[in-house]
């Protein structure tokens, strides 16, 4: 966060490991860095490729109106190395 500038920017937080909440680490986020647009955060445990393929699609949706540039398949990729 620290390296750009995300002023005005809408962010959707997630998390791929811990067997706890994100929630507190969400707010931490939004009291250190008011000035992003914070949409609804995620944890995304043990869950298939397909899985973080429709969560990519469907919180671009809601968080940007139209979704087609977001290439969810190369999102998930970065989980299954």
């Amino acid at each position: 966060m620290e390296a750009y500038d995300f002023k005005g920017k809408t962010v959707i937080p997630f998390a791929t490991s811990g067997g706890s909440s994100i929630k507190k680490a969400c707010e931490d986020l939004k009291a250190a860095y008011p000035d992003v647009n914070w949409k609804e955060g995620k944890l995304l445990n043990r869950v298939s490729k397909q899985e973080i393929e429709t969560w990519v699609k469907v919180s671009g949706k809601t968080a940007f109106g139209d979704a087609s540039e977001i290439d969810a398949e190369s999102v998930s990729r970065h989980f299954f190395v």
